[in-house]
């Protein structure tokens, strides 16, 4: 689903997507299942908001499960023997040919060790919340994910677009089929009703 934009001309054409790999870790708490979050500070993105417990780009040609076992490693010094892929996001503004990204989550339920924080310039603090209460200030391209991880319908890939620059108010649709052929651009929604109403936006 494409929102009406015009185009600059250094993002026309073939533009590569900047990939990173995303871990959503969850286990069960008093209340209900619970996922794991970090509090950023001093990274010059997003500080003051919670984001998910480990996250990092894809590096040296690798692949997405690489750079989520490298980044949990690094983050929070644990070792993942297995993740679920969970959910793409495209995300596509105006800003410039870094600013367009594919980012992969991966549901990670299993982890041998503690996680504890190992890079404290990056982050105020971790903390176990509930799905059910979410903070206020989680990273909006990452609350969708959390939210449709909790509520079910969660789409296998989805977009995110702003209509000017990263600093826009963003729209977060599942990507949508094309007119003429009806094929999915990129890996289909599922159709159930479920699925419909995972339509969000932000």
């Amino acid at each position: 689903m494409s929102l009406p934009r015009p185009t600059p001309e250094s993002l026309r054409g073939r533009i590569p997507l900047l990939a990173a790999s995303y871990a959503v870790m969850t286990r069960e708490g008093v209340d209900g299942r619970e996922v794991l979050l970090q509090l950023r500070q001093g990274t010059g993105f997003m500080d003051g908001w919670w984001a998910c417990g480990a996250a990092g780009h894809i590096e040296d040609a690798g692949s997405p499960a690489e750079a989520l076992h490298r980044e949990v490693e690094e983050e929070l010094g644990v070792e993942v023997p297995a993740a679920t892929p969970l959910t793409m996001v495209q995300r596509s503004t105006l800003a410039g040919v870094r600013e367009q990204r594919a980012d992969f989550f991966f549901h990670v339920t299993q982890w041998s060790g503690e996680p504890l924080l190992q890079e404290p310039d990056k982050a105020a603090e971790l903390r176990w919340w509930p799905l059910a209460q979410l903070p206020e200030r989680v990273v909006p391209h990452e609350r969708p994910v959390l939210e449709g991880l909790r509520d079910g319908g969660l789409p296998p890939s989805s977009r995110w677009v702003t209509t000017s620059d990263s600093s826009s108010s963003p729209r977060w649709a599942p990507i949508a089929p094309s007119a003429s052929t009806g094929a999915c651009r990129g890996t289909c929604p599922r159709t159930s009703s479920t699925s419909r109403r995972s339509r969000w936006v932000a």
